[in-house]
C-alpha cells in the first residue's frame, strides 16, 4: 500500500531491524544498506530497557528468520490450533542449528467466539474474521480497496473457522487448553496465547460482554 516492492520485503526487514538495534544503542550511528541509509543518527530518548524485536511471518523463511535474527516470533493468526503448538517447536529446531541458545519469546493470537454452542460462537466472530483475512489477501495481490474482502474468503471459510476456538465457554477452555500447554512445555522465556474476541464491525457494546464473560468464564482455568 505504501510502494514497498514485495519481492524485497525480506531484505528490507532485515535492515530494519539491524538499524533498531543501532538507533536504541543510544549511541551516534551510520549505516548503508541496500534499501536503508542514515547518516550520524542519535536516537533519543535512549530506551530504559532492552526493547526486544517480535517477528512475524507465514513461510519458511520468515519463521527462519524470525527464530535467527528476532527476540521473539508472533505467528500470524491464520496458522491456528495446534500448527502454533507445532511452529514453536520448529523455532526451537532453527535455533538449535544455528547454535543460537539466548533467551527467546514466543506469543500466538487466535480468534475466540463464545456463544451458546461451536456455531453460535462462530457466527458471532465470523464476519469480522473474514473481512480481517480476505483484506491481508487482497493487500498481497496489490489490492487496495478491501470493501469485499469478505466476500473473497467465503469459498474458504471452513478452513478460517478450523482455526478458531468456538463454542461454550467449557469449549473455549478445552480448545485453548493444549495450545497453551503446548506453548509452555516449549520452554520459552516468555509465552503467550492472545485471543481475537472483536474483531472488525464488532459493536463496543457487544465486545465489553465478550471480554467480561472470557476474564470470568474462561481466564481462570489458565492461572499461569
Amino acid at each position: 500500500m505504501f510502494g514497498v516492492e514485495m519481492a524485497r520485503r525480506g531484505k528490507r526487514l532485515d535492515e530494519i531491524v539491524e538499524v533498531l538495534r543501532l538507533a536504541w544503542r543510544g549511541e551516534r550511528f551510520s549505516f548503508e544498506g541496500e534499501i536503508l541509509s542514515y547518516t550520524d543518527v542519535l536516537v533519543r530518548p535512549r530506551p530504559a530497557r532492552p526493547i526486544p524485536i517480535w517477528l512475524g511471518g507465514q513461510a519458511e523463511a520468515a519463521i527462519r528468520r524470525a527464530a535467527t535474527l528476532g527476540d521473539g516470533h508472533f505467528p500470524a493468526s491464520v496458522a491456528g490450533g495446534m500448527a502454533i503448538v507445532e511452529r514453536a517447536g520448529r523455532i526451537r529446531e532453527i535455533r538449535r542449528e544455528a547454535g543460537l541458545s539466548g533467551p527467546y519469546r514466543y506469543g500466538a493470537f487466535l480468534p475466540a467466539g463464545l456463544g451458546e454452542d461451536a456455531d453460535d460462537g462462530w457466527k458471532g466472530i465470523r464476519d469480522g474474521v473474514l473481512h480481517v483475512r480476505g483484506a491481508y489477501m487482497m493487500w498481497a495481490q496489490g489490492t487496495r480497496d478491501v470493501t469485499g474482502a469478505r466476500d473473497v474468503l467465503e469459498p474458504h471459510e471452513g478452513q478460517v473457522r478450523a482455526g478458531a476456538v468456538c463454542g461454550t465457554a467449557a469449549q473455549v477452555v478445552d480448545g485453548l487448553r493444549p495450545i497453551v500447554s503446548g506453548i509452555e512445555e516449549a520452554g520459552f522465556e516468555e509465552a503467550f496465547v492472545s485471543v481475537i474476541l472483536a474483531p472488525p464491525g464488532t459493536a463496543l457494546d457487544t465486545a465489553k460482554r465478550r471480554v467480561e464473560r472470557f476474564a470470568a468464564e474462561v481466564m481462570p482455568a489458565f492461572p499461569g
